[in-house]
């Protein structure tokens, strides 16, 4: 039989140098037990859909218009990661280095397992179609109760095995993809773009509590991992810089402007999304 638990929280207790009762009760770690669940979303803030239904528009910061026709970001994985990951006694900066590249190429070990991910991780390889901005949730699993410090978000270059590979246009061997059409004003005529890239892109946040909210009473822990679609294009200057540069920026956009959310009963945790 399996255990069934709930979430913990590890309390900051009150000094004596003057700690009110209600700080005394600010939990300062996650630890996870039960089940969860992760859902992948899109901040749709600051898109229009298309015309034709078939995409989206945004004007950027710098005020060029972008029109995505078909885009699609290859997701490899996302994870919640215990608070003492990435913490070895005997670790200098060469074999911290190697973690994280064994982490951003999945070639992580895991309590002695190589081919075993943790079960806070959902290793997806999935190119999703940026153009539809879909909601997925997927399946729930069962969680270690462990306390768990940060959260981490990779794309990958899509390969043989990568699910949803369109058969037009082509992303094997790209991260990311996006075709559409741009214009530096609305008196301006549309001029078409295909941008892609194929450097692999991940990033790492700190987990914070943020409030307490009405208790759902439901034992499935909900993490929403919410990438902003307008950002995508922040920065890119269509005229001045390269396709390569532009490809190379967008997945980076994606990428660390990732918010994330984790709902448990009367608790939210949440990363902190860059401006």
């Amino acid at each position: 039989m399996v255990m069934r638990l709930s979430i913990t929280w590890l309390v900051a207790f009150a000094s004596a140098n003057g700690c009110t009762s209600s700080d005394a009760l600010v939990p300062t770690a996650l630890i996870l037990g039960d089940m969860m669940v992760y859902t992948l979303d899109w901040d749709r803030a600051g898109t229009t859909p298309a015309p034709d239904g078939s995409g989206w528009r945004t004007v950027n910061d710098l005020g060029f218009e972008f029109e995505l026709e078909q885009g699609f970001l290859v997701t490899n994985r996302m994870e919640l990661l215990p608070c003492d990951w990435g913490v070895l006694d005997d670790a200098g900066p060469t074999d911290l280095a190697q973690r994280l590249a064994d982490w951003l190429t999945g070639r992580r070990a895991v309590a002695g397992h190589p081919e075993d991910a943790p079960n806070s991780t959902r290793v997806l390889n999935f190119a999703e179609p940026i153009h539809a901005a879909m909601t997925i949730t997927y399946s729930a699993h069962e969680t270690e109760a462990v306390a768990y410090c940060r959260f981490s978000y990779a794309v990958a270059r899509a390969d043989v095995a990568t699910t949803g590979r369109p058969e037009s246009p082509s992303v094997s061997g790209q991260s990311l993809r996006l075709i559409g059409r741009w214009r530096a004003s609305v008196d301006s005529a549309w001029q078409h773009f295909d941008w892609a890239t194929a450097i692999p892109w991940g990033a790492f946040w700190d987990l914070s509590y943020s409030k307490a909210l009405t208790d759902n009473q439901e034992p499935i822990i909900k993490v929403s991992v919410i990438r902003p679609l307008a950002q995508i294009f922040a920065g890119l200057d269509p005229r001045s810089q390269r396709q390569d540069v532009l490809g190379n920026k967008a997945v980076q956009n994606v990428v660390t402007r990732v918010r994330v959310e984790v709902h448990q009963g009367s608790a939210l945790w949440h990363t902190q999304q860059p401006n």
